[in-house]
């Protein structure tokens, strides 16, 4: 993730109470104590063994490259994990 794509899911993704550029030109985030409190003890949660197989296959039960079954699993993280 490059500094671009950070500020841009800070700003959108993030609950904050403001952001601004301070007199040296450097950018402060404001947030509450209990945001960074949920967001710094939010626990990871993982794919079950049935999850992780139902991204093997396609809608119809084809087996699918590994590529895009990485690509469903990481699809599926996001969901479970945001």
């Amino acid at each position: 993730m490059n500094y671009k794509e950070f500020k841009d899911y800070i700003e959108n993704m993030v609950p904050y109470e403001t952001i601004y550029e301070d007199g040296e030109g450097r950018m402060i985030l404001v947030i509450k104590m209990s945001d960074a409190f949920t967001a710094m003890n939010r626990k990871w949660v993982g794919l079950t063994d049935e999850e992780m197989g139902q991204c093997s296959y396609d809608a119809e039960g084809f087996m699918i490259g590994r590529e895009v079954a990485m690509r469903a699993v990481e699809t599926k993280l996001k969901e479970k994990n945001t």
